[in-house]
């Protein structure tokens, strides 16, 4: 009997994988966590079944148990990891697509996308709760498109006075499922901000409390953020503070609240 390798069955990394793929594998990877995280393993079972269905590379492999399903699934460790990256969407200036992590943006880009993603989620939240199950409406929508603009706006173009136009350039260049896998990628992104910089992002209190918490819009946060920085020598003036590689402003602030901890522990 022929034995096959994992990777003679499936796909093996991202780069094999279509956006569409990509956007199904995210879903149901969320899914398959969550069913996990609930104890209902029998779910998880055929989440894990639908992802194997994206990774699949030959239709003659034949149907999955769940068992199976399981089983091959640990094998591919890549669907484990978090998702950073934004899909290519063939677009021309003064939209490019971004490099991981964000790295090469400004704290103004940063400032806008974060809160227009918060606006996303709220409107979503609201739209869920009044309408269950569907998809996002026209308001969400167009605050995700606009995310999606500034996201992928190169920073020497960026205009926040233009953010409603580009948000409406670039949804004509969006499919339902590069929204979906941008929406994935940011939000891990912004985890990994939040990760990489705790005195600036404290932990909310309530935040290991179970159950659902109505979402928070973060543009508040974010222009006491660009308040702190465009008082600092660093960075004078809104104008300096917004234009600051977004990384560079945030190294900074960090260590000023570290320095601020330490003047408060002597």
């Amino acid at each position: 009997m022929k034995s096959y390798m994992i990777s003679d069955i499936f796909k093996t990394h991202w780069s094999e994988l279509t956006t569409d793929e990509m956007a199904m594998v995210l879903i149901y990877k969320s899914k398959l966590d969550y069913a996990r995280h609930s104890g209902e393993m029998s779910l998880a079972g055929l989440y894990a079944i639908r992802i194997m269905q994206q990774l699949r590379k030959h239709s003659a492999v034949g149907e999955l148990t769940v068992e199976q399903a399981v089983d091959c699934i640990n094998d591919l460790s890549f669907i484990a990891d978090p998702w950073f990256m934004f899909p290519d969407l063939g677009v021309s200036s003064p939209f490019e697509a971004p490099p991981t992590h964000l790295k090469h943006h400004t704290l103004g880009q940063l400032y806008w996308m974060d809160s227009l993603f918060s606006k996303f989620i709220i409107q979503d939240y609201i739209d869920r709760r009044a309408h269950p199950p569907q998809d996002p409406s026209a308001i969400a929508e167009m605050y995700l498109d606009e995310m999606i603009g500034v996201i992928y706006t190169s920073p020497p173009a960026f205009d926040e006075r233009l953010i409603s136009t580009r948000g409406n350039e670039i949804k004509k260049m969006l499919t339902h499922s590069a929204r979906t896998v941008i929406l994935y990628s940011y939000a891990n992104t912004k985890k990994f901000i939040i990760d990489e910089f705790p005195l600036t992002f404290p932990t909310r209190e309530d935040d290991d409390e179970t159950g659902v918490k109505a979402p928070v819009d973060s543009e508040p946060m974010w222009q006491s953020i660009v308040y702190d920085l465009s008082e600092s020598p660093a960075y004078p003036g809104t104008d300096k503070a917004k234009a600051a590689p977004m990384y560079e402003a945030l190294n900074y602030l960090e260590r000023k609240h570290k320095e601020q901890q330490k003047r408060k522990s002597a």
